[in-house]
């Protein structure tokens, strides 16, 4: 009998339906009961982790893949500027030249908040409403936040699917180890049984 299981395992690790097909075709009520035992002591919620892990991944309707929920706002051109009713038409834009955006990028690598008296200035000097230099830097400081956002989530989805990544290794290598004690314990009982208690306690300790 021996040597006909150990033939039917084949390999040091069989699956799960392996070992409990052999145990139901050897007629080993005992054996049956103890893999059972085994079995339904791990719940699936156990082996598959905490339901409530956080998901990084972005998925859209249909489940087509969306862009970071941090998108800048890189794709809207910072060079236009919301008059709000100073040409008496609210919500009209008009695009700033490309000189007028390079000396506002200047200064706003030097300081990205103005003072009054520097908003002015600054209006002066390129033929501006105070207004227009004061939102353009306003638009400037949430795409410089949401830039920095973006960073920020690429950096913590990194981390995360390595993390995920050596979970499922693990659960992988907890079910091998889990497999293998129940082979071991069924090759071992052929010479020498052992009771139902004695076993469950050795599988308490997995």
């Amino acid at each position: 009998m021996k040597r006909k299981a150990m033939a039917a395992c084949g390999n040091s690790v069989c699956g799960s339906q392996n070992v409990g097909t052999l145990l139901r075709n050897e007629k080993l009520p005992f054996y049956s009961e103890l893999l059972d035992s085994f079995w339904l002591s791990k719940s699936p919620t156990s082996l598959q982790g905490p339901q409530s892990m956080a998901k990084f991944e972005n998925v859209g309707e249909g489940g087509a893949a969306r862009a970071s929920p941090f998108q800048s706002l890189d794709n809207e051109d910072n060079a236009y500027v919301d008059f709000d009713g100073w040409l008496g038409q609210s919500g009209k834009k008009r695009r700033l030249t490309a000189t007028q955006v390079q000396f506002l990028e200047r200064n706003f690598e030097v300081e990205n908040k103005l003072e009054p008296e520097r908003k002015v200035q600054l209006a002066k000097e390129l033929g501006l409403q105070p207004r227009q230099v004061a939102i353009w830097f306003q638009n400037r400081r949430a795409r410089s936040r949401n830039q920095r956002l973006g960073k920020d989530y690429d950096s913590l989805k990194a981390v995360y699917d390595k993390l995920k990544d050596d979970y499922d290794n693990l659960l992988k290598e907890k079910q091998v180890l889990q497999n293998e004690v129940v082979i071991n314990l069924y090759a071992t009982s052929l010479s020498s049984p052992l009771s139902i208690t004695a076993a469950k306690a050795m599988i308490s300790l997995i």
